[in-house]
Formats: C-alpha cells, sequence, structure tokens
C-alpha cells in the first residue's frame, strides 16, 4: 500500500498532473507479515479505484523473465525462478546473489527483446487462467507486467 500511497501524493504534483500512472509491484512472501495478503489486494483495489495503471507479480517480478523462455503455470517461490534464471542465463554466480545489481539490470532488456512476444503471449495466458474473480493475493502465479510493456511498445520506434 506504501508505494500507492506515495504515487498518489507525487500524481498531485503539478509537475504530474495529466499524466498516466504506473505502480509495478511484486507479492514478496514474506511469512511474518499476517496482514501482507490482505494488503496486497488492498494496494491494487486502491490503485484501480484512483485510475492507477497497475502492473504487479505474484510471487515474484522474475516470473515476467522465466515467461520469455517458457509458461509457467504451477505456483511457485521465488527462489526456484532464481534458480531457473541461474540455468536459464548460464550464471557464474546465482541470479539470487547478482540479479538486482545495477551492471547486471542494466542487459535485461537486451537479453530479453527477442523473446518479448512470447513472454506477453505467455503472461496473458496466465493472467487469463488465474483471473476468476479471486482475490489478487491467490492469483499465483500470475502478473499483468505484458500490459506496462505493451503501453511501452507504442512509443518504441519500431
Amino acid at each position: 500500500m506504501y508505494l500507492i500511497n506515495e504515487a498518489q501524493k507525487l500524481s498531485k504534483k503539478e509537475e504530474y498532473q495529466n499524466h498516466e500512472i504506473w505502480c509495478v509491484f511484486d507479492f514478496d512472501v514474506k511469512f511474518d507479515n499476517p496482514k501482507q495478503k490482505q494488503d496486497f489486494d488492498n494496494a491494487i483495489k486502491k490503485g484501480n479505484r484512483i485510475n492507477f495503471k497497475m502492473a504487479f507479480s505474484n510471487d515474484a517480478f522474475e516470473l515476467w523473465f522465466l515467461l520469455h523462455y517458457k509458461l509457467i503455470q504451477n505456483q511457485h517461490h521465488r527462489i526456484e525462478y532464481f534458480e531457473q534464471l541461474t540455468e536459464i542465463w548460464d550464471l557464474e554466480h546465482s541470479y539470487q546473489s547478482m540479479g538486482k545489481q545495477n551492471d547486471f539490470c542494466e542487459g535485461h532488456y537486451e537479453r530479453l527483446l527477442l523473446r518479448q512476444e512470447q513472454a506477453i503471449n505467455n503472461a496473458e495466458i496466465l493472467f487469463n487462467k488465474v483471473n476468476d474473480r479471486r482475490p489478487f493475493h491467490k492469483m499465483n502465479p500470475c502478473t499483468t507486467v505484458f500490459h506496462l510493456v505493451r503501453e511501452l511498445n507504442k512509443y518504441i520506434r519500431r
């Protein structure tokens, strides 16, 4: 909910008036937070209610990366996604240890671009499979990042 509240504050600034606001986040399972599921659901509901565009992933943003290579249809913990990415990208060190480092992240777009359409299709298939009016926290695996990517692609000269 913090992200939505902060984005809402920013959206009220004059420089952001009449801009489309996107909030991108993932679920990040934390077993020590009993309100996490409710917070996740409420954040998406509030974002939708105030006309923000939402690009969420459940359980992990890395699901979006994996969907460039294969359709994931079963629920997994992010650690398994990390292990699969380490193998797919033939990384010297684990994705978990290097996946958030700037120099590594800078290469993501080029690394994934050729498979982007496959990822969009896989994410849409997955979204349609789990989008059956269940609470957002139960839509797992799921990512709506494909909506954001489609929107961004409208502005890319090819």
